[in-house]
């Protein structure tokens, strides 16, 4: 299973990699382009089961980057993060379908939890 990180946020990458989650997934980081479509095509072409997306990356544009991998594949699994403690980004970004919002700064226990969460969904959509 691949984990796909948007990012350039050396702290959070760095924390994803420290992640005991790993073991059977391949870890990604992608942080080239901030271009949507650089982005989407990167997405696409190393087929991701588990994306994670750091709004910080790619503000403002984050919440139509998800809009635009929905309706290519409504099976791609999202986390995100941010430093904007704003309800209205959150409003915004949940109602897209996206599993699991952190704000940054993210422990490690939680991204541990919420990625062995994700995969475990992840499994049983693709089994069901």
């Amino acid at each position: 299973m691949k984990i796909v990180t948007i990012s350039n946020d050396h702290s959070l990458i760095e924390l994803i990699n420290k992640t005991e989650v790993k073991g059977n997934h391949q870890l990604v980081v992608y942080n080239e382009s901030n271009d949507l479509l650089d982005v989407v095509s990167f997405i696409y072409t190393t087929h991701a089961s588990i994306l994670i997306v750091d709004d910080d990356f790619l503000k403002p544009d984050s919440a139509r980057l998800i809009e635009n991998l929905r309706k290519l594949n409504l099976k791609l699994l999202i986390m995100f993060i941010t430093s904007d403690p704003g309800i209205e980004l959150g409003k915004k970004v949940s109602q897209l379908g996206i599993f699991f919002y952190g704000l940054k700064p993210i422990s490690k226990n939680d991204l541990e939890d919420s990625i062995r969460s994700i995969t475990k969904l992840k499994t049983t959509i693709t089994h069901y």
